[in-house]
Formats: C-alpha cells, sequence, structure tokens
C-alpha cells in the first residue's frame, strides 16, 4: 500500500505472504548462507531519506523472525535509494512494483 509498510488487506493474499516468509525464513534458518533484504519505495510516496523503503524491509526481517529468531545474526535490513527503482512509461503499475522488498544473497562477512 502506498504510505505504508502494511500488506494489502487481502486475507488469502495474506496467507500466501505468511506461508512464503515462513518458507524463506526456514531456508536462510537450515544453510549458512546470509542474505540482504532490501526495501523500496516509489517517488509518488511521501518518503524521505529512504526511510519507507528501509522500514519495509525491517518489517520483513521482523516477520521472518517468527520462524527463525537469530534471523539479525544472518541478515540486514536495508533501504535501497530512489534512484535504483524500476522505471517504466505505465507509473502505477512500477509504482506498484516498486512498493516492495527483495532478499537477496550475500557474503556473511558484512553482517
Amino acid at each position: 500500500m502506498p504510505d505504508s509498510i502494511e500488506f494489502l488487506d487481502d486475507k488469502e493474499l495474506r496467507e500466501e505472504y505468511d506461508f512464503w516468509l515462513q518458507q524463506i525464513a526456514n531456508y536462510f534458518k537450515n544453510n549458512d548462507q546470509c542474505f540482504q533484504i532490501e526495501g523500496y519505495s516509489t517517488r509518488a510516496e511521501n518518503n524521505q531519506d529512504n526511510q519507507l523503503a528501509l522500514l519495509r524491509a525491517q518489517k520483513i526481517q521482523n516477520l521472518m523472525a517468527i520462524d527463525f529468531p537469530q534471523i539479525k545474526q544472518k541478515s540486514i535490513a536495508v533501504g535501497k535509494a530512489l534512484s535504483q527503482r524500476k522505471k517504466s512509461a505505465v507509473s502505477e503499475i512500477i509504482d506498484t512494483i516498486n512498493r516492495r522488498v527483495e532478499i537477496v544473497v550475500v557474503a556473511c562477512s558484512p553482517i
């Protein structure tokens, strides 16, 4: 949702999010890989200093911590710069895509 860290108010979709976050948490809990949780936002959002992007990443990290309490030892949450957003002429669709969080495998040393 724009200007928010909340998921869409759709029960079925929320159940899908919960399922996949649990699967991703279990995957990383059971191996030696580390990961970065990257939050994004849009230019249209009331967003300063990528704070909303960071809050989105932290929300996902906190939700995954339910199944993986040691998550902060293997992950870092970051807000990505507006310059790294996807661009297109169809702004409403791209704005939706840019309100996202990505999981990226990274070396464990900086975490």
